[in-house]
C-alpha cells in the first residue's frame, strides 16, 4: 500500500483504498507518514469522519514534513470534516476554501476548492431563498476552466462530475 497507494489515490479510488487501509493495523498506519496521509484523506472522502479526524490529527503533528500540495489536501479535509460535523458553519468553511484556493499551487486542488466554494454559495442562496443568477455564469466558467486545465482526462471528468452537482443544485 505504501508503494501503490499513491497511484490509487491519484486515480481517486477511495473505496478501494479505504478497504485496504482498514485491513492494516493502526500501528502500521501511524508508523508511516505516507499511510497516515492516505488514511486521513481517504477516510474523509468516504465519510468515515471519526477515522479521518484521528489520522488528520496525527498528520498535523508532522505537518512540516509534508509538502505544500499535501498540506493543502490535509487542510481541506480538516475543514470539510469540521463542516460535516457542524463544528464550523458554511461561512467559515467558505472563507477557508477561499484562503486555500488563493494559496494553492496545484491545479487539481485549486479547481476542487473552487467547486466547493460554488457549492457553499449555492447553500447560502438556498438558505436565504434568494437566487443569484450570476452563479450560473460562474458555474459555466468553471466548466471551461476545468476543460482547459493541464490535467489528465480522468481528473477532468471527475471534476466535471463534481461541478455538475453544482449545476443540478442551481437548476433545482
Amino acid at each position: 500500500l505504501e508503494e501503490y497507494g499513491g497511484h490509487l489515490f491519484n486515480k481517486q479510488e477511495f473505496q478501494m483504498l479505504s478497504r485496504l487501509l482498514m485491513d492494516l493495523p493502526t500501528s502500521k498506519i501511524i508508523a508511516s507518514k505516507k499511510l497516515l496521509f492516505l488514511a486521513a484523506i481517504t477516510f474523509g472522502q468516504v465519510g468515515y469522519i471519526i477515522e479521518a479526524d484521528y489520522y488528520l490529527n496525527r498528520c498535523f503533528n508532522f505537518i512540516k514534513d509534508f509538502d505544500q500540495e499535501t498540506h493543502e489536501l490535509l487542510e481541506f479535509t480538516k475543514y470539510r470534516n469540521d463542516f460535516i460535523k457542524g463544528d464550523i458553519d458554511y461561512k467559515s468553511f467558505s472563507k477557508e476554501m477561499e484562503v486555500l484556493r488563493k494559496n494553492s499551487i496545484n491545479t487539481l486542488n485549486t479547481l476542487t476548492f473552487e467547486i466547493n466554494i460554488i457549492y457553499l454559495q449555492l447553500l447560502d442562496q438556498f438558505n436565504k431563498q434568494e437566487p443569484d443568477h450570476s452563479v450560473a455564469e460562474v458555474i459555466q466558467k468553471l466548466f471551461q476552466k476545468i476543460e482547459n486545465a493541464p490535467l489528465e482526462e480522468h481528473s477532468k471528468q471527475l471534476l466535471k462530475l463534481f461541478q455538475s452537482e453544482n449545476l443540478h443544485i442551481y437548476g433545482s
